[in-house]
């Protein structure tokens, strides 16, 4: 098989690509060098309406696989119900995940080095929801009117931040494990300066992820997927190099973050089981009161913090594999199993769990919720007062007389 060039031309011998349909559908018989733009007008694509901003060519156009422009045109309606999709979890994620980063902040009790990792998991998930506002207006306008812009925009920080946010919950997991396997091992304990550090490098890490198909190199690059209002990797192409690339980094950005999450995870609840009993004994010799009291309280609280990271890391992958399947059928040759309403669906799923993650800080993560309670307290006591009418001349006066 060979992958469609950008060129705007159709060669006069052009090569066929036939692919064998294994899910029981139509074949796909294309010429290498298609005309994008002819193919898409063909199947009813608003090609012309999609140029009045002056952001789409049919340069880019020609980046579009042949398998998506073979597909008729979705419905308008189904571009606007993904657009209120967004929209509604844009604001949703938005407005939560600012909440946790200004709760954070304002709070000296929340700047805790292990939490100051839940703060760069709020700003990922800030970003994430935020870049949303590219496919808004695409789906508005039915097809990518944004061009590439727009695709690289939406691609390079989808990328950047769904790695940063898996990486910083594999370090998380591995922070919990640390305090709850081993709580006297003071030395390997996380400091801020260590927390700082690590947080560069995870950063770090995502750009060099992101950067490649941000750049271009070697055919390696973000294409318009499904609808043609989200942009991806080019794992329908058949390029080799391609190929490479997506496999690496769904190792780097899954496989090895999903390893030692489990990995952390296994020795904590070996940990928890193995020690119960001699914690509940010892608890029970020293008595309800003294050391083991706090010793006892640190303990469940640690188990707190582990169960909420845990709900984190599961929703995470709830969210995430779903369209990691999709994306390793197009590059395994199962691309005729795939279909832009099968892209979709997963890529509103994935803005799920960014949206959710600032609800189970506020339900789970102990600290935060007193912090939550005490403020809420506060300012309803102090809008009471405020709303009580002020003393009048008479009720001053009778208070005096009483008092004299």
């Amino acid at each position: 098989m060979t992958s469609p060039s950008p060129s705007s031309s159709t060669s006069d011998e052009a090569v066929m690509i036939e692919e064998t349909n294994v899910c029981g559908g139509p074949s796909l018989s294309l010429p290498s060098e298609t005309n994008i733009s002819s193919l898409l007008l063909d199947h009813g694509y608003d090609v012309q309406g999609w140029k009045r901003l002056g952001l789409c060519s049919d340069n880019y156009l020609q980046y579009i696989q042949p398998v998506w422009a073979s597909f008729d045109a979705p419905p308008y309606s189904h571009h606007l119900v993904i657009a209120g999709f967004h929209l509604f979890m844009m604001l949703v994620g938005c407005s939560g995940n600012l909440f946790v980063i200004v709760v954070f902040i304002r709070n000296r009790k929340l700047r805790k080095p292990s939490n100051l990792l839940l703060l760069n998991l709020a700003i990922s998930d800030f970003v994430m929801v935020l870049k949303s506002f590219t496919i808004i207006i695409n789906s508005v306008f039915g097809g990518p009117v944004l061009g590439v812009i727009g695709c690289q925009i939406y691609g390079f920080s989808t990328t950047v931040t769904a790695v940063n946010s898996i990486m910083t919950l594999a370090m998380i997991a591995d922070d919990r494990r640390q305090m709850i396997c081993n709580p006297l091992d003071l030395l390997h304990q996380l400091t801020r300066r260590q927390v700082y550090y690590r947080i560069l490098s995870l950063w770090a890490y995502s750009l060099v992820l992101s950067i490649l198909p941000l750049i271009g190199i070697s055919g390696i690059r973000f294409v318009p997927e499904g609808f043609l209002t989200s942009c991806s990797f080019d794992y329908m192409s058949e390029d080799l190099t391609n190929k490479i690339f997506i496999l690496g980094f769904f190792a780097a950005a899954w496989i090895i973050p999903c390893f030692r999450i489990c990995s952390a995870y296994y020795r904590i609840v070996r940990t928890v089981r193995g020690t119960n009993v001699e914690g509940n004994l010892e608890m029970t010799n020293r008595g309800r009161a003294g050391s083991g009291n706090s010793s006892g309280r640190r303990r469940q609280l640690e188990m707190r913090l582990a169960k909420m990271v845990g709900a984190v890391v599961l929703l995470w992958f709830v969210a995430w594999t779903p369209y990691a399947i999709v994306t390793l059928m197009g590059v395994l040759g199962l691309r005729s199993c795939v279909f832009p309403l099968l892209t979709v669906i997963p890529g509103v799923i994935c803005k799920a769990a960014a949206c959710l993650n600032p609800f189970i800080y506020s339900i789970s993560h102990p600290h935060f919720l007193n912090i939550l309670k005490r403020s809420w307290l506060v300012r309803h006591c102090a809008c009471s007062c405020l709303r009580r009418p002020p003393l009048t001349d008479d009720l001053v006066q009778a208070f005096a007389a009483i008092h004299t």
